[in-house]
Parts: C-alpha cells; sequence; structure tokens
C-alpha cells in the first residue's frame, strides 16, 4: 500500500467532499492522480504531511509508522479518543523508531492497533509487507463492513431520537473503527 492510497482511504471513509481540491502544494503530485483531492484534504485537516515542504511521495510504500501518524491525526481530526486497552510496551527496538512517529506508534499500541513483530520489534521501515498487511487488514479490510454498520446504527439512533442506543451505537463506533 502506498501513501496516496492509505490517505486515500481516509478521505473515503470520511466521506470528504474533496471536490474543491484540483491542485496539489506538493510539486510531485500529479494534477490527474486520483489521490490529489485526498492528500490535500488530508493534509489542510493536519492528517498527513508531505515527506518535504514541496514533496508528498503520494507513490512511496507506506511504513508503520507513517500508518501509525495518519492514524492518531485521523482520530483526533473525527473526535475519536484512542482507548488505552493495554499497558505501553516498549519495542525492542524503539530507539529506531523516528522521533516524529514515537508518540502515535505508542498510542496506537496502547490502544490494541499496533502490536510488535517476532522478538517484539517495531519494524518502523517494514513497507506493505506481512504485518503492514494486517495492520491495514485490521483498520480497514476486516472491520470496514463493521464499521459501517456501527456507523449505520449510529446515524438511525441520532434519526430516532434514542439517547441510550446512540450511546451504544457511538462506543461500537469507535471500538470497531479503532
Amino acid at each position: 500500500m502506498t501513501r496516496g492510497m492509505f490517505v486515500t482511504d481516509f478521505g473515503r471513509l470520511a466521506e470528504a467532499d474533496v471536490s474543491s481540491y484540483k491542485t496539489s502544494k506538493f510539486t510531485d503530485v500529479k494534477a490527474d492522480a486520483y489521490y490529489l483531492p485526498y492528500i490535500e484534504w488530508a493534509n489542510k485537516n493536519d492528517i498527513v504531511k508531505g515527506t518535504s515542504d514541496t514533496t508528498f511521495a503520494a507513490d512511496q510504500k507506506i511504513t508503520r509508522e507513517q500508518m501509525a501518524v495518519m492514524m492518531v491525526n485521523y482520530a483526533k481530526v473525527i473526535g475519536v479518543e484512542l482507548p488505552n486497552v493495554h499497558t505501553e510496551n516498549i519495542f525492542a527496538d524503539n530507539v529506531k523508531i523516528s522521533s516524529y512517529a514515537k508518540t502515535a506508534v505508542k498510542q496506537m499500541q496502547m490502544a490494541g492497533v499496533i502490536s510488535g513483530k517476532n522478538g517484539n520489534l517495531f519494524d518502523r521501515r517494514d513497507g506493505y509487507q506481512s504485518s503492514s498487511k494486517a495492520f491495514c487488514g485490521t483498520c480497514y479490510h476486516q472491520r470496514h463492513s463493521s464499521v459501517l454498520e456501527a456507523k449505520r446504527q449510529w446515524q438511525m439512533a441520532l434519526l430516532q431520537g434514542r439517547q441510550g442506543n446512540h450511546r451504544q451505537a457511538d462506543h461500537r463506533w469507535c471500538q470497531l473503527y479503532f
């Protein structure tokens, strides 16, 4: 999975209106790229930054630490507080995790989204390999239908004015997504 694909998934999941994003501030994002409006939306909403002030590297394979940062930032944007369901696990290669990603990796690990690989390694630079596939799968593919169902239940509870059901559906939405 690439950085552009990952950001596009967030935009689509959020049902973001990206119609106003026609150009990119990043010189390496082509005007006809499907991910252009989602990258701009995510950048404007502080979900993601470029690899520099002028480049995004949309076609670069995403790393585990980049995924963690984007997911934490996305949670903030949609107003979801990540739960602490696990105690902090200091990964054996913790010193190799980039400083910009340390807090996000910790939050995602404590929320139960990220776990270590063999030998309690985080393996920050791992591209879209087996553990990253599992990470993405957990966040999107395996839970996508459950997330949509929880979102539908939440919306129905709001429409029906059932406060108790709204709270239950809201809790389920947050629990299933993250």
